[in-house]
Order: structure tokens, then C-alpha cells, then sequence
């Protein structure tokens, strides 16, 4: 039983540092619509970012913080940015 409930901890433990790490980025508004209003979507272990406006989805990830980095790339025309 002692083994569990030391798992139990570090697993949550590892859940509170994950939740902080996700709050902490911060998610750039939607490249289409503009819109702040976002939200962090999964299935099965896959994770992306919603834009809760126009519906445009980030690409998928396996791991929410790679997702919200997927989400927040954005890419230029520019050929100096490159």
C-alpha cells in the first residue's frame, strides 16, 4: 500500500507541475480571427489548441506544452525572418 500512495504523490506532484508549466506560456490570439478565446483540447493522448471562435485548430502533439509552441509559431513571408 505505501508504494501506491507514493506513486499517487509523484504523480501528482507531476500533474501540479505540469498544470503550472501550461498556465505560465502564454497563447497567442488566433492567426485567422484575432480571437483571445482559445482552449487546450485532447483524445487519446493527442493534444492541440482550439480557437473557440472560428474553430481553427493548432496542430496535434503529443505533449500539451509542444501544442501550445505548435500553436504559437506562426510563419512569415518575410524572407529576412526565414
Amino acid at each position: 500500500m505505501d508504494g501506491e500512495e507514493t506513486w499517487d504523490m509523484k504523480e501528482a506532484a507531476a500533474q501540479a507541475a505540469e498544470y503550472e508549466a501550461v498556465n505560465s506560456i502564454v497563447w497567442l490570439e488566433c492567426p485567422f480571427c484575432g480571437s483571445e478565446e482559445l482552449s487546450q483540447q485532447s483524445m487519446g493522448g493527442i493534444f492541440w489548441i482550439n480557437c473557440d471562435k472560428c474553430s481553427t485548430s493548432g496542430p496535434p502533439k503529443f505533449d500539451v506544452i509542444e501544442a501550445i509552441g505548435a500553436w504559437n509559431k506562426r510563419h512569415s513571408n518575410d524572407p529576412d525572418e526565414a
